[in-house]
């Protein structure tokens, strides 16, 4: 029965450790240049975007909360809408 290193040499697939080894470092570092990417997109574009979203949501209802004032206040939002015109 051959021995699996025989059968490297037959097949040619001798690995070299150590060449194995910088392949993984560089890998890793690969991997961490990707991370570190995702984590600065991440800050820089999806948490501004968000925040604008939540300024957005809050102005809405602070309108929303006016608009209800003024209705209360002349009995409908078109009349509100007339007195503040003129």
């Amino acid at each position: 029965m051959a021995k699996a290193s025989d059968l490297n040499v037959r097949l040619g697939l001798i690995f070299d450790e150590k060449a194995l080894g910088q392949a993984e470092r560089s890998l890793r570092r690969a991997g961490d240049r990707l991370t570190k990417v995702g984590n600065e997109m991440m800050t820089g574009l999806t948490l501004p975007i968000g925040l604008f979203g939540a300024s957005a949501i809050k102005a809405a209802g602070d309108l929303e909360s006016l608009t209800l004032a003024l209705q209360s206040q002349t009995g409908s939002a078109a009349k509100a809408s007339e007195a503040s015109i003129s």
